[in-house]
């Protein structure tokens, strides 16, 4: 579970900062080739604008393969009353259910990707599920649409986790299978009844009276 995990939190990392770690290489090397030529002191601040992109990059990747980016879900697993019996029923619920890259179901536990950070949730606190879709504009001409899986909590948070189109869909279809007692769809009396009535809306969705699969997604 955790090599899988630390895996695709590397994965994720290494997307973010190699780019960082390129862009390094534009003032190390002419700072590198000062250093030779001029001495440090001319030197200095060049190497140091390449050294900080390089360093962060380089940082984020050995912190994800050191397992940094899954600090909830060991923390998760050392306030349990027996670490050790958690773990192995974690493990095993974990590999024993169909995942994506970013979303992994089971009827106990639920591990979601948000960038390469590891959130992990006792499935039984999750309430309703859906998709959102988000135009970020910036001036005229130039927008990004970005894709969320939305989540809604028994605490009343309702938290977005960004990911493509096809990941939230079959993430979904997740909780379709593996967790059917989550409301899955978006309406906006959903919506006012989450916000406004959170006791009802658990009482709804838990006797199963929120059960059927509504639209799909939400624009904004």
């Amino acid at each position: 579970m955790f090599q899988d995990l630390k895996k695709e939190s590397f994965l994720i990392t290494l997307k973010l900062s190699l780019p960082l770690i390129f862009l390094s290489a534009i003032y190390l090397i002419p700072g590198i080739d000062a250093l030779v030529r001029r001495g440090f002191e001319e030197a200095f601040s060049i190497l140091v604008l390449g050294l900080i992109p390089f360093s962060f990059g380089l940082y984020r990747m050995v912190y994800a393969l050191c397992g940094g980016y899954q600090r909830r879900v060991r923390q998760y697993i050392a306030g349990a009353p027996n670490p050790e019996l958690t773990q192995s029923q974690m493990e095993q619920a974990y590999n024993a259910t169909q995942k994506t890259a970013r979303t992994c179901v089971t009827p106990a536990w639920t591990f979601i990707q948000k960038g390469p950070a590891t959130y992990l949730y006792e499935t039984q606190e999750i309430l309703w599920v859906y998709e959102l879709n988000r135009t970020v504009r910036h001036g005229l001409f130039l927008h990004f649409d970005y894709h969320y899986l939305m989540v809604g909590l028994a605490n009343g948070q309702r938290l977005q986790f960004r990911m493509s189109e096809e990941q939230a869909e079959i993430a979904m279809d997740l909780f379709r299978i593996h967790a059917p007692f989550v409301v899955r769809g978006y309406l906006e009396p959903l919506a006012t009844l989450f916000k406004r009535d959170l006791p009802e809306f658990t009482r709804l969705a838990r006797s199963g009276q929120l059960q059927k699969d509504v639209v799909l997604d939400q624009n904004e």
